[in-house]
């Protein structure tokens, strides 16, 4: 059960999103509810579904969402549909169309007010002018719109008068490669289609990253009727020149399934490149260029050192900033034996080029750290010839925790989506922790166990909080520590 954490009116969408939005081949869940408030789970195992981001569109009740590549960079963004709440009332409603992009967090890259003189917005998507970038279709009352994103200038590049249609269908049923789309006309149904001569897909989903100190490595996807590929490269992101062509056969049966890769060697650091890619179909037309993508030739990240802190902390210092995706946790393992654990918790700190594990209960020894999935703030991953390290936990007098001196409050403050707990930890026995508002009502009571306490950011009903200040209460025997935690969505 996916639960709706928000406060306020929260009567959810019909319609969810379902794609990997953050781009980590994961899948992500995405839905609205009546305020405003935007919500993504994500699906970490088997039935572990968890939030990893919250957000608020103002004002506006929302109605629909869809998946979609609407800026042709080959991975999911999700379009919104929503009425503005203060034209509710009003004979002319204004309908509001946003579409979110992922990049190192979830932002809204376009947004669009339409007058509808009738109820009822909804939303589809498809690439319908076979150009390999989808489109938003949207229907406004009794209009019907369609939107490119990548069309600036005028985004909407069609029109037409809908009746009794809250979504437009779209497919190619006559099979001839050209999408139809179909909706209600005067009580009828009729399909429309472009007159467009077949265009030849760029190549999707480009992505640049640092091979070595020397070499960049470009990945991308390809149709299975390109012949070749050819490569552009430049200093300069309006002024790139070829510098390779491939003939698609070099890969073999890899077309359309696996990732296309080309090594671009003997390159000079400290220098911002730009690349795009084109397809050569087998009459010899060339499609235009895939999305451009820049990388700067920088050393690849990679571990420095690892350093143990009594009773249970790790600070791990990079080489450079780093940056973490969502669940931080996944990003490290800590090899004990023959299996491997995660940290309890990993926080970035000192200008993100050091991350602070808080490690589970792990006994005096040599143990190894490996670091996986992370890259540096030009997106460069790191170096997987460094990607480990050796860290020594030594043995210490077993801690008696008879006071509440060594009492320490971890994540704070607590940001939802990141974390959903905040950790007490080295309390003694039978501490009894009690969360406050700051009108002094009593939000929550946990015990300890295990020398620890664990709050989920609910209050005694189970039910999730909101963001704010917090006072905390730490009661043992007639000893009280107290002190302030923030949470933030």
């Amino acid at each position: 059960r996916l639960k709706n954490i928000t406060e306020g009116d929260n009567i959810n969408t019909i319609s969810f999103a379902i794609g990997d939005f953050d781009d980590d081949n994961g899948k992500e869940i995405a839905f609205g509810d009546s305020d405003g408030d935007l919500l993504i789970y994500k699906c970490f195992d088997d039935d572990n579904y968890q939030i990893v981001w919250t957000g608020n569109i103002n004002g506006i009740t929302i109605k629909s969402l869809i998946k979609g590549d609407f800026d042709g960079d080959g991975d999911d963004e999700f379009a919104v549909a929503g009425e503005l709440a203060e034209s509710s009332h009003s004979v002319n409603k204004i309908y509001v169309y946003s579409i979110f992009d992922y990049s190192s967090q979830y932002q809204e890259i376009y947004s669009v007010q339409i007058v509808g003189t009738k109820d009822g917005c909804g939303l589809s998507a498809g690439d319908i002018d076979n150009d390999g970038i989808d489109e938003l279709l949207a229907i406004v009352g009794d209009s019907a719109y369609i939107i490119k994103l990548t069309n600036r200038q005028m985004p909407y590049i069609w029109y037409h008068t809908a009746s009794y249609t809250n979504r437009i269908l779209i497919d190619d049923v006559n099979k001839d490669g050209i999408k139809e789309l179909f909706f209600n006309v005067d009580d009828e149904l009729m399909a429309f289609n472009f007159d467009i001569e077949m265009s030849i897909r760029p190549p999707w989903k480009l992505k640049a990253i640092v091979s070595n100190e020397n070499d960049i490595k470009l990945i991308w996807y390809g149709s299975f009727d390109s012949i070749a590929y050819k490569i552009y490269r430049g200093t300069d992101e309006n002024d790139l020149k070829l510098i390779s062509i491939i003939n698609s056969s070099i890969y073999g049966e890899q077309i359309d399934i696996e990732k296309l890769i080309y090594l671009d060697k003997g390159l000079t650091p400290n220098i911002k490149y730009w690349y795009a890619v084109t397809s050569v179909n087998k009459e010899g037309k060339e499609s235009l260029f895939s999305t451009k993508v820049s990388i700067s030739l920088n050393p690849t990240p990679f571990m420095i050192s690892a350093e143990y802190r009594h009773p249970s902390m790790l600070y791990v210092t990079f080489s450079e900033p780093i940056i973490l995706r969502t669940n931080e946790i996944n990003h490290f393992y800590i090899k004990t034996g023959t299996s491997f654990v995660n940290p309890i918790s990993a926080i970035l700190d000192r200008g993100d080029k050091r991350v602070i594990l808080n490690l589970p209960d792990l006994s005096a020894g040599e143990y190894t750290l490996y670091a996986y999935n992370i890259v540096d703030r030009d997106g460069n991953p790191i170096n997987v010839e460094k990607n480990s390290i050796s860290f020594i936990i030594p043995i210490f007098k077993q801690d008696k925790y008879l006071d509440l001196n060594q009492i320490k409050v971890f994540p704070n403050p607590v940001i939802f989506g990141r974390s959903e707990k905040v950790q007490f930890l080295y309390l003694p026995a039978g501490t009894m922790i009690r969360i406050f508002d700051l009108n002094g009502r009593l939000v929550n009571t946990i015990k300890t166990e295990q020398n620890k306490a664990e709050w989920y950011l609910d209050n005694n009903s189970g039910e999730k909080i909101s963001s704010g200040i917090y006072i905390y209460s730490a009661d043992f025997q007639k000893v009280r520590k107290a002190g302030k935690i923030a949470v933030i969505r």
